[in-house]
C-alpha cells in the first residue's frame, strides 16, 4: 500500500467517445502509486462505456448518472464518489501532461497549500480547425507562486485579471478534497452555478487563505467539435451551435437572480456575465462582499468586452440596467465601436500570443488528437525554445498567413 496521499482524475463525459479515449490515454500515462481514474458517464447513449473498457487499467472506475443530468450535476455526482486525497477534474477532450500529478504534490508538499492552479496548453483538434491536422500552443511559464485568496477574487471578479488565474476545478486545477467537502457542508452542494469551472474556482479560493498558481502547464486544454464554450464563444453557423443549445434545453441550477436571464436561456457572446454569475453564486462562501464588484462596475466591464468582441448586446444591457434601477450606459448603443484605451490591452495580448510556443501538425507529425499533443507538450516544455526564438517563428507565421490570404 502506497504512503502516498490518494490522487483522483475525475473524467466527466457523455456521448464523446471519440475524443473520450484519447483522454484516458493520457491519465493512464501517469506513473503516480496512489491514483485512481474515475469516469462519470452522464447516461451516454453511444459506446462510452466500451471504449472505458478497452483498457486494462485496474485505476479506472466507471459510474454511470443513470439518467441525464447537466454538466453540473454530473461533475456533482462524480465528486461525490471520492472521499480521500486530492482531485483534479479533466474535461474528455483534454489532456493531463505526464507527471503532472507528482509535481502537485510535491509543489503541496513544500507550500503546504490544498489547492493549486496551473497555467494549460491549448490544443485545436482538427475537427475544429476543419483541417486533418491539430495545433498546438505551449505557454514558455516556469517556477510557481503562492497567492492571496481575496486578492485575486477582487482582480478577477473586477475585470483585471482572467477568471483561469483562480484555484479552479477543471484542466490544470487540483485540490484536496477536504476544501470540497467545507464547501458542501456550508451550502448543501459543491455547484451553485450551471457553469461549474468558472463557479469552482471562486467557491474554491472563498474557503481558502491562499493557493498555488503554477506557471508550468500541467494539461491540455482540448477544443474540440463537443466542447459547448468554445462553440458559444468563437464558433458561428447552426452546426456549432448545437453543442450550446443542448446545453440549454436540460433542466439545471437557476441562473442567479441579479443577472437578466434571456427567454432562450442562452447569454450573449461575453465571458464577463458569466464570471459575475458565478461570483454572485458564490457569496455563500465568502466572508465579505467585494464592494466594486457591482451591477454598475459590471455592466462597464461587459461593454468594454463587447467592443473587444464587437459583439452587440445593448438589448440584454438595457434589461439588466432595468433589473437594477440604473442609468443605461451611453455607450450602450456603439457596443461595435473599439474604445481607444483597449488598444493597449489588445496589444500585451498579442505580444503574449508572440511568445508562446506554436506548432501545427504536419503529415509525418499529424498532432491528430489530443494524447499526441500532450506528448509533443512534454517534449517541448522539456527542452522549450528562447522566447526570441518563438517570436520569430510566430512572427514569420503571422506575415506568411496574412500574405496567403
Amino acid at each position: 500500500m502506497s504512503m502516498e496521499p490518494k490522487f483522483t482524475i475525475v473524467i466527466p463525459t457523455r456521448e464523446r467517445a471519440d475524443v473520450l479515449y484519447y483522454c484516458l490515454k493520457s491519465a493512464c500515462a501517469q506513473d503516480y502509486p496512489n491514483l485512481e481514474i474515475l469516469v462519470s458517464d452522464n447516461f451516454s447513449q453511444d459506446n462510452t462505456e466500451e471504449i472505458v473498457k478497452q483498457f486494462s487499467d485496474n485505476r479506472i472506475r466507471y459510474i454511470n448518472t443513470g439518467k441525464r443530468v447537466s454538466m453540473s450535476h454530473n461533475w456533482e455526482f462524480a465528486l461525490s464518489h471520492i472521499s480521500e486525497g486530492w482531485v483534479t477534474i479533466l474535461g474528455d477532450d483534454d489532456a493531463i501532461l505526464q507527471g503532472a500529478v507528482q509535481k502537485v504534490l510535491h509543489i503541496a508538499k513544500k507550500t503546504g497549500v490544498k489547492a493549486i492552479r496551473s497555467s494549460t496548453c491549448q490544443y485545436s483538434w482538427p475537427s475544429i480547425r476543419e483541417k486533418q491536422c491539430g495545433q498546438l500552443n505551449i505557454s514558455s511559464g516556469c517556477g510557481y507562486e503562492v497567492r492571496n485568496s481575496n486578492y485575486w477574487i477582487s482582480k478577477v471578479v473586477n475585470g483585471q485579471n482572467n477568471y483561469k488565474e483562480l484555484p479552479m476545478l477543471y484542466n490544470g486545477g487540483f485540490v484536496n478534497i477536504s476544501v470540497l467537502q467545507a464547501i458542501k457542508r456550508i451550502t448543501g452542494a459543491l455547484y451553485l452555478s450551471r457553469i461549474p469551472d468558472i463557479y469552482s474556482g471562486f467557491a474554491i479560493a472563498h474557503m481558502i487563505n491562499k493557493y498555488v498558481y503554477c506557471h508550468e502547464p500541467l494539461a491540455v486544454n482540448g477544443a474540440s467539435i463537443h466542447s459547448s464554450g468554445t462553440a458559444h464563444f468563437t464558433l458561428k453557423g447552426e452546426s456549432h451551435e448545437k453543442p450550446m443549445k443542448l446545453f440549454v434545453s436540460e433542466a439545471n441550477i437557476s441562473y442567479h437572480p441579479e443577472i437578466f436571464v434571456p427567454k432562450s436561456e442562452i447569454m450573449p457572446k461575453c465571458l464577463q456575465i458569466y464570471v459575475y454569475e458565478s461570483y454572485l453564486q458564490s457569496l455563500p462562501l465568502a466572508t465579505h462582499r467585494d464592494s466594486n464588484a457591482n451591477p454598475q462596475r459590471q455592466i462597464k466591464l461587459i461593454l468594454m468586452e463587447a467592443a473587444k468582441s464587437r459583439e452587440n448586446i445593448s438589448c440584454w444591457v438595457k434589461k439588466f440596467c432595468d433589473l437594477h434601477n440604473l442609468v443605461i450606459p451611453r455607450s450602450v448603443e456603439s457596443t461595435s465601436r473599439l474604445a481607444p484605451h483597449l488598444l493597449l490591452d489588445i496589444c500585451r495580448s498579442k505580444f503574449g500570443q508572440l511568445t508562446v510556443c506554436s506548432t501545427t501538425g504536419s503529415i509525418c507529425s499529424p498532432l491528430s488528437n489530443v494524447y499526441e499533443a500532450s506528448k509533443e507538450a512534454c517534449r517541448i516544455i522539456r527542452k522549450p525554445p528562447s522566447i526570441a526564438q518563438n517570436i520569430i517563428r510566430n512572427s514569420f507565421k503571422l506575415v506568411k498567413s496574412v500574405i496567403s490570404r
